[in-house]
Formats: structure tokens, C-alpha cells, sequence
């Protein structure tokens, strides 16, 4: 069947016909009212396609939810929310989470909580439970005898924020006791921020998740070296040329570090968190980006506080996580929510707005501060997960019960994101037309909220450092690297951080798998070589793997580079001629939400092929300013370069036409500086409509 590669608005719209799983959430909006049961219900069968023996997690994630949100089943009274501690309490991180939202303020609950942490296998659960609910159930010698008895350290950190929450202050000696400990580095750099908060209260005083901190000193011998507890503590971090007081955006990014570019989870989106914070810095407000720290792998260097660019400073919180991922955030939403009270708790006054980016945990506990401190809440709405849920034609895939729990929650969070903001952004200009509106049909009514389609941009500016590129790509010392004999044959370049969606192994496979290799040289550029993930090992053995000795010379894989250093090595390709033809970008990715690498690509005057599916196409036009390919597999993707790379439009001269249309869609609509000032804009509206609001009531 041939491929429709035209430019699309990107969705749905009126007028295209709704996937099984967009007419299920029409349904469910027009026919239930918003805190019916059967409806939450209806759409967690409708994910493991048992209607008539839904997943006992997943019926519990719905009945939980619609008591805690909405008050209007059966759980929210006190017998059956007992029931509910006694039969699911430990059972599912996911109950867990959705019983705390339940449980919050109640409590007549906590007799019930104190019975099920005598059980030592539920007493970790039930302290989390306890702290993200809000609850103050042990006392101090319970808790003191908990921490005595040490154990798990996720059990000893989950003690410690109690202990913080519940101002334990009586605690004292036992937690500067863990300082100088054997303990995780995580426990003891969890124990001193329990401390200084505990040494704010030292009248006494009975706090909770609001109340303020102080710094200890960095000369106390108890101290760890490698922690800065005036900046993990909320302190304000001054630099040099700091702006006068203004109001603030705060803003959250919990995968990868904006200052650790393309490492890890640090891809695309880690990129233009970074830049737009600069030119926001720059031009209209200070932005502080708060980034997580996983005190528990400590994979790298802790510095708590970072000056990105004058004005744009990045906070990183440390956190216990068993993984920056969904899963890890939602074990750890109680932990993200405190941290990111200490971080805002010194300039709360002055924020005005708070923005996360995804439907996850993570974002959700931001929120959660965002809302208890009455700060103005933007969220970044996308269909993802929901667009996961349909095959490709249209109908909805079985998930096995964990996958089903992971989509529930995700999708869950995504309501109450948009249900608890004052602004909303969609990616791309047309976005509320398409996808969003098939699966959020509640946008129809947008009262109240300040809604934004905003297209990612990049700078267009020359790369601001100069590169010795041939040294780069031709490093022996970085192997693999290029022969020098090989340099002036073109280059297939593709950036991203290394991960199983963005396909590099499949680029890799399709390159070395053809005849294509003996054509072009093959670039990539990502990934932490030195401090590498899990995943991240993965993916660089699976490439490894590809690799035959003909090959080499003929394939380069640098380690992340910093955004000027890849900026310059991509106008290094687009101004080289080769006899052997134009060098190309590839974007590999499975799916991309809109694509940040490839406009960069396009801005340097560098032909892309980029997805098909997803953000691309809605400013690609095929054979116009790039290409559009299909990159489901190696083999697609294998058919479709050499398909492509073998044609005739894609002789030198169309190559530089294309180029040129390339580089003129980023400079007339997708510059950095024309995104800065539509954020600005959205920043400065919510702020005002939240004040104002606020004035009539």
C-alpha cells in the first residue's frame, strides 16, 4: 500500500474517524458523570480487554480514584477505606498511591494505618503511604525504634521524610547519628535534609510539608563533603549579575539533566528546556529548572545548583528513585513532592508560574506543590500515552496487567493535569485540532483555563564555538571514530540521547545490513560513555554487535556533546561538498512527539529524513524541505534510505534547493526566539488571570 507523506495538521480533527480508544473517552464524557465509577471502570477493562474480570489492581485504581476526586463511591466512607488498607495496602505501588489520595486528611484512618505497620513486611508501604497522605499516625518512639531497627533504605528515607513532615524534632540526636553512619550516601544526604529542617523548628513546633528550612553548616564534620545543604535546602543560590527580584518560573524536568546534554534521559526535550530558559532568562524573567538527582545511583557528580545562562538556574533535588522513569516516580511521588517544597519554599512569593511537561507521577507531585502554595499551574498536554493504546488501525491492543496499570495511571494523571491548570500548551500550532481533542474531549470546555499551541523552536544564530570537527569524527582515542582516508565520502549524522525509542540500533543495522555503508560514513552522536545507564549499555552492546571489520573507519559514535559543539559539527555537514554526494540527517526515532534535533538539522541547511508518524509531518513536506520515511523496524527503514539515496530527485542541485526551503521553515516559523515570546506570553496571561481570579474571590 503506498505511503501518504504529506504535510498533516498532525490530528484528527471533526472530520477523521476517531480510533476505538478516542470513541471510548467520548463516550465516557458524555455518558457518566465525572465521578462515576462505572466509567473508570469501563475504560481499565476497555485496556486489558476483560470487561467482565477486570484486573483487581486496576478495579482498585479506579474505585479509589473516584472517592479521593470526586467523593462519589462507595470507598470514601471510613468502614471501607479500612477495608481497602487491610486487603491492598503493599499489594501495588499503584494502589498504594491511589489509597493515599483516598486516605489524605482522614484522620479517623490512622488507628488502621498503625495496625498495618506492625506488620514488617507492610511497614514501608504504610510510612509512604502515611507521609503522601498527608497523616501523622506514629509517634516518636515508634518511629525512633523504626529507625533504630535501620534496614531498607528506601524504608530509612520514607522515616526520614515522616519524620521531617510530622517535625519529630526530639529525633534529632538519632538522625545526626545516621550522618556519620556506614548508610547509603542517599540515606545520610536524606538524614541532613531531615536535620535542617527539623533545626528550624527547634521550639518545638508541629509542622508539615510547608514549613521552611535552614542551612547547616557546610563546616560541620558530620556534614557529607559532596552535599551543598544551603542549595538542597532551598536557600537562594546567587550569582554574579543576578537580575533584580522578579517574578519566576519554576519548571520541572525529572528525565535526563538540561546540564548534562544528551546523556541518559537528557535528549531533545532536555534542549529546549535549556534554551528557552535562557532566552526567557534573557529577555522577560529568571527561570529555575528543578531536576531530579538520583541520590540512590549517584551516577554522577552531585552540584546542587547550576547558572545555565544568566537568570536560568538549575536546582537538582536529591531523591531515592529506584529508576527515572514512570515507575521509579510513582514509588517516589511523596519524596519528589517534599523535595520540591524545600527547592521553591525561599522565593515562593515570587513565582509566577510553575510548568511540568508530563503525564506522569513526577509531574503530578509538582502539581500537588503548585496547588497547596496557590501558584499558577502550566501543564504541556501531548497524547502521549494515549496514542499507544490503538494499533495502527484504529483498534485497541490488549495490554498484559502491569502495561495496562502503567497506561490507567499515565492517563489518569493526565486528566487531573489538565483538570488542576490555569494554562495549557500543545506542541505545534494546529494541535488542539487533532489528537488533543479526540482524546481529552473535556477541552470542549476550556473555561477558566489559558490555552497555548506553541511550535518548539531553535536558534538560528551561527554555532557559538568554534570545532575542529574532522579531529572530532576522526579521534582514534574515541573509537569507533572515522579513517581520515574516509572523510570525504558523506555522512548519514543522527543525534539523540541512546534509547531504544530514538532507533539508533536500527539505523545502525540498516546502514551496515546494505550497500549503503559503502556509500556513506555513518555519525552518531549521544549517550553517557563514562557513566553510562543501563539502558544505555544496552544499546551501545547492541550496536557493537552490528559492527563488521569492513566497517570500520567507516562509523563514528561520539558521547553527548554539549549543544554549541553538535550545532557546529551539523553546519560542518551541511557546508562540505562531497564527490560522493550531500550528507544527510537521519532521525531514526520510533516516533517523535515533534522533533528538536530535526529543526536544528534543518536550521544548519542539512537534508533531514525524519518519522513519518507523529510531529514531523506536521512541518515536513516530502521532497520539499526534507523527507518523510518510515522507521518502524531496520527493515523499513533499511528499504527507505536506499530507496531515497538512490533516486533521482535527490540529485546534488534538488538537495540544495531542498536545503535551502530547510533552513527558510526555521528561520519564518520555528526560531527560538519566536517560541520564547509565545511562552512569555502564556507566563505573563496565567499569572494575570491567576491574580485576578484570585481578586474575586
Amino acid at each position: 500500500m503506498p505511503v501518504n507523506r504529506c504535510s498533516q495538521d498532525g490530528g484528527g480533527g471533526r472530520g477523521r474517524q476517531l480510533n476505538q480508544f478516542a470513541q471510548l473517552r467520548r463516550n465516557i464524557y458524555l455518558t457518566h458523570e465525572p465521578g462515576d465509577v462505572h466509567g473508570f471502570r469501563r475504560l481499565a477493562a476497555a485496556l486489558t480487554g476483560e470487561p467482565e474480570l477486570l484486573d483487581p489492581v486496576l478495579d482498585a485504581m479506579a474505585r479509589l480514584h473516584a472517592g479521593a476526586a470526586f467523593g462519589s463511591c462507595p470507598a470514601a466512607s471510613t468502614a471501607q477505606l479500612e477495608a481497602e488498607i487491610v486487603r491492598y495496602l503493599g499489594t501495588s505501588p499503584y494502589v498504594d498511591r491511589y489509597l493515599a489520595d483516598a486516605l489524605r486528611n482522614r484522620g479517623e484512618l490512622q488507628s488502621a494505618l498503625r495496625q498495618s505497620a506492625a506488620d514488617p513486611a507492610l511497614t514501608g508501604a504504610t510510612v509512604a503511604v502515611a507521609v503522601a497522605a498527608e497523616l501523622r499516625p506514629f509517634e516518636a518512639g515508634w518511629t525512633a525504634d523504626a529507625l533504630q531497627r535501620g534496614g531498607d533504605p528506601e524504608l530509612i528515607v520514607d522515616l526520614l521524610c515522616y519524620v521531617a513532615a510530622a517535625g519529630l524534632v526530639e529525633l534529632r540526636p538519632r538522625i545526626r547519628a545516621l550522618l556519620d553512619s556506614p548508610l547509603p550516601w542517599a540515606v545520610r544526604a536524606e538524614a541532613l535534609l531531615t536535620l535542617q529542617e527539623l533545626e528550624r523548628t527547634g521550639d518545638g513546633t508541629r509542622h508539615g510539608l510547608g514549613a521552611a528550612s535552614a542551612a547547616t553548616s557546610t563546616a560541620d564534620p558530620q556534614v557529607p563533603d559532596d552535599l551543598v545543604p544551603a542549595a538542597a535546602s532551598g536557600e537562594p543560590c546567587r550569582t554574579e549579575g543576578a537580575r533584580p527580584p522578579a517574578a519566576r518560573l519554576a519548571q520541572s524536568m525529572f528525565y535526563g539533566d538540561p546540564g548534562r546534554m544528551g546523556k541518559g534521559g537528557s535528549g531533545g526535550i532536555g534542549t529546549l528546556v535549556r534554551e528557552l530558559g535562557a532566552t526567557l532568562a534573557r529577555d522577560y524573567m529568571p527561570v529555575v529548572t528543578l531536576v531530579c538527582y538520583n541520590s540512590r545511583a549517584r551516577s554522577y557528580p552531585l552540584q546542587v545548583c547550576e547558572e545555565l545562562a544568566p537568570g536560568h538556574l538549575v536546582v537538582r533535588l536529591p531523591l531515592f528513585l529506584a529508576g527515572e522513569n514512570p515507575a521509579g516516580f510513582l514509588r517516589a511521588e511523596h519524596r519528589i513532592e517534599r523535595a520540591v517544597e524545600r527547592a521553591l519554599r525561599t522565593n515562593r512569593g515570587r513565582y509566577g508560574a510553575i510548568h511540568v511537561r508530563f503525564l506522569d507521577n513526577a509531574s503530578r507531585a509538582v502539581a500537588r506543590v503548585a496547588r497547596r502554595n496557590a501558584l499558577p499551574l502550566v501543564t504541556t498536554l501531548t497524547a502521549d500515552p494515549h496514542r499507544t493504546v490503538c494499533s495502527p488501525e484504529g483498534t485497541i491492543r490488549r495490554a498484559d496487567p502491569e502495561s495496562a496499570r502503567e497506561l490507567f495511571n499515565r492517563i489518569l494523571i493526565g486528566d487531573q493535569l489538565l483538570g488542576w491548570s490555569n494554562g495549557v500548551v500543545a506542541i505545534g500550532r494546529n494541535a488542539f485540532a487533532g489528537e488533543l481533542l479526540d482524546y481529552f474531549p473535556q477541552l470542549e470546555d476550556t473555561r477558566g483555563k489559558t490555552l497555548a499551541a506553541i511550535d518548539e523552536g531553535v536558534s538560528t544564530a551561527p554555532p557559538a564555538v568554534s570545532v575542529d570537527v574532522a579531529g572530532l569524527l576522526c579521534d582514534r582515542q574515541a573509537e569507533p571514530a572515522l579513517s581520515p582516508r574516509q572523510l570525504d565520502d558523506p555522512v548519514l549524522i543522527s543525534v539523540g540521547r541512546l534509547s531504544p525509542v530514538k532507533g539508533q540500533v536500527n539505523l545502525v543495522q540498516a546502514w551496515a545490513q546494505s550497500d549503503l555503508w559503502r556509500r556513506y560514513n555513518l555519525v552518531l552522536i549521544g549517550g553517557d560513555f563514562a557513566t553510562p545507564t543501563d539502558e544505555e549499555q544496552l544499546i551501545r552492546r547492541q550496536i557493537h554487535d552490528c559492527r563488521r571489520p569492513e566497517l570500520d573507519g567507516r562509523f563514528c559514535h561520539l558521547p553527548a556533546q554539549q549543544n554549541p559543539v553538535v550545532r557546529a559539527v551539523l553546519a560542518w555537514c551541511a557546508a562540505r561538498t562531497s564527490p560522493g554526494g550531500a550528507d544527510i540527517y537521519v532521525c531514526p526515532s520510533l516516533k517523535e512527539e515533534f522533533g528538536l534535533s530535526i529543526l536544528e538539522a534543518m536550521a544548519a541547511g542539512l537534508p533531514v529524513c525524519a518519522p513519518l508518524r507523529g510531529g514531523p509531518q506536521t512541518y515536513l513536506r516530502h521532497g520539499i524541505n526534507g523527507f518523510l520515511i518510515d522507521t518502524r523496524d531496520a527493515g523499513s527503514l533499511r528499504r527507505e534510505l536506499c530507496a531515497l539515496l538512490t533516486a533521482e530527485r535527490t540529485t546534488t542541485a534538488r538537495l540544495h534547493e531542498i536545503k535551502q526551503q530547510a533552513r527558510r521553515t526555521i528561520r519564518e516559523r520555528y526560531s527560538l526566539a519566536a517560541m520564547g515570546r509565545e511562552y512569555e506570553r502564556l507566563y505573563r496571561r496565567v499569572a494575570a488571570d491567576s491574580e485576578k481570579q484570585r481578586g474575586e474571590q
